[in-house]
């Protein structure tokens, strides 16, 4: 998904989504001021509207996420399999950092930004947090780092606290997947 299309789908949520209200609103009033012999018809048209536009809000979200979670899963493999609590998905733009702390591997993806890389707990060379934003800076001339928005300060200054852990000399992860996963995620993402 590209930018524009990023911005075209949340115009027409945001669109879709106002609109069904209006018209769900719009339905009530004339449900409680319009006479039953007189027209029935514009008050339930209004309802059918608004519920059909509604629901298309709430289709195309669902369809987003679905996306976006099963690309995500196309990437689980035996080199990669993320840990609890190091996940940040933001599935309706298309954004996910995982971590494997087990093979220490990191899966970053930005449908939005055609950004798809594996890359080893060891290429990580720091982070940023900075409000809601977390930037993950790589030891990489041609992928110097990654931003995605955690939500809150608060959900990204924990964030940072578990790569603390991994960036600490004491951590070693229990397999080495070498640049196996990076290659993997690579051939992979050609068909995205």
């Amino acid at each position: 998904m590209t930018k524009t299309q990023l911005y075209l789908k949340s115009f027409y949520l945001m669109f879709s989504l106002c609109a069904g209200a209006f018209f769900l609103l719009s339905s009530l009033i004339l449900f409680i001021v319009s006479d039953a012999r007189s027209n029935p018809a514009w008050p339930v048209f209004s309802l059918v509207v608004g519920l059909a536009l509604i629901y298309s809000f709430y289709r195309t979200l669902r369809n987003s996420k679905k996306k976006t979670e099963n690309i995500i899963n196309s990437y689980i493999c035996n080199n990669f399999t993320p840990s609890n609590g190091y996940e940040i998905k933001i599935l309706d733009i298309g954004k996910y950092v995982g971590v494997d702390v087990k093979n220490g591997t990191i899966l970053l993806l930005s449908t939005t930004d055609s950004v798809f890389k594996g890359v080893r707990v060891a290429d990580l060379v720091g982070y940023e947090c900075r409000g809601s934003t977390l930037t993950f800076k790589f030891n990489d001339v041609y992928f110097p780092y990654f931003k995605i928005n955690v939500g809150s300060e608060s959900k990204c200054m924990e964030f940072g606290n578990k790569l603390d852990v991994l960036l600490s000399s004491s951590y070693r992860p229990e397999s080495e997947s070498g640049n196996s996963f990076g290659e993997f995620v690579r051939n992979k993402s050609l068909a995205y």
